[in-house]
């Protein structure tokens, strides 16, 4: 008995598990008489989560506008605006939330399964570590799940302000996603977390206000 609960039905576990995350991140803006306006960034991230040939990812993006508000010929004929923008902007980004230690052949310590015991801790006084078959395969190629996205749209502003309105058209387009692929018998594995889908998303967006 232990601390007054039957030793058979007491029951404990431990997990430990760490990653590694590095980020190098760099910046450019550049304004032309408050008219052209240019943003260029560029990241590169590297994670411990992947196989040795994608631990780094690098991920641009690009970003333009014109504010045809302060331009002298929109200025003289569309006076009712107090602003009218042009922009657009197109970037990629990477996701690495996903679980640890994927790249690696996995084991299950202090678990044993053999005729008449299917939850040994040890098999003749020996610790029993045995291959996780479930989704223990090593993925040696798994990489950053990435997410291309580009946009284009206008800001207008009527009687300074009083009036606002945006537009925006859009479209996301996610790659190398992980799931879940079954594996054949031969492997001995049942299945394994891999890079395999995308999903794309697109559309446009109106929004409309007004400050009467």
């Amino acid at each position: 008995v232990v601390s007054g609960f039957q030793q058979r039905n007491t029951y404990a576990s431990s997990d430990y598990q760490s990653n590694g995350f590095a980020s190098f991140y760099g910046r450019l803006s550049y304004d032309f008489d408050s008219k052209y306006i240019i943003g260029l960034t560029g990241r590169a991230d590297g994670s411990s989560r992947f196989g040795s040939n994608s631990k780094w990812g690098f991920f641009p993006s690009a970003s333009a506008a014109w504010l045809l508000s302060e331009e002298n010929f929109f200025k003289d004929t569309f006076k009712a605006f107090s602003l009218f923008k042009i922009r657009g902007s197109i970037g990629l980004t990477g996701n690495s939330n996903m679980p640890n230690y994927l790249q690696y052949s996995l084991y299950n310590v202090n678990a044993g399964y053999y005729a008449g015991n299917t939850g040994a801790t040890s098999y003749n006084g020996v610790t029993a570590i045995t291959p996780n078959f479930f989704d223990g395969v090593a993925q040696n190629n798994i990489s950053w799940e990435r997410s291309m996205q580009w946009n284009f749209g206008t800001d207008m502003e009527l009687n300074n302000g009083k009036y606002t309105m945006s537009f925006d058209v859009y479209n996301k387009e996610n790659t190398l996603q992980l799931f879940s692929v079954a594996l054949p018998v031969t492997t001995g594995y049942d299945r394994a977390l891999t890079n395999s889908i995308g999903v794309r998303n697109n559309g446009a967006e109106i929004a409309i206000a007004a400050n009467p």
